[in-house]
């Protein structure tokens, strides 16, 4: 059963879930508004943050990498860049957010680090 609260792996927002929501393992985010479906058993407990792209192009070139290599990844954040306040505002991330963070399971990090580090060389 899932924790009574963890975060969205979507927009990283602390969710409180139900009863129903923790034994089903899927709910819909607050925040976000986002269908969150956990039933693959993700360990919210040990997600790392790897990498925290500058911009929308170098999030999408990381995911897209780590999906290549078989990395499950998760971007926190990114859905509510533009939801809140003035969105970017010419700072590559929402202040109001924080920046996009790019997060991997914890026995994944050494990987991603280094698929992150060649993808992001190219």
């Amino acid at each position: 059963m899932l924790p009574s609260k963890l975060p969205c792996p979507l927009c990283a927002a602390t969710v409180e879930l139900s009863e129903p929501e923790r034994s089903q393992k899927t709910f819909v985010c607050p925040s976000c508004g986002q269908e969150v479906d956990l039933r693959d058993n993700y360990d919210f407990d040990k997600l790392v943050t790897v990498f925290t792209p500058a911009n929308e192009a170098d999030r999408l070139l990381a995911m897209s990498a780590l999906e290549g290599a078989g990395i499950s990844a998760h971007s926190a954040a990114a859905v509510v860049q533009d939801l809140v306040g003035f969105g970017r505002l010419g700072t590559g991330f929402n202040p109001v957010t924080g920046p996009v963070k790019i997060q991997v399971l914890e026995s994944d990090a050494e990987r991603a680090r280094e698929v992150l580090a060649e993808a992001m060389d190219d």
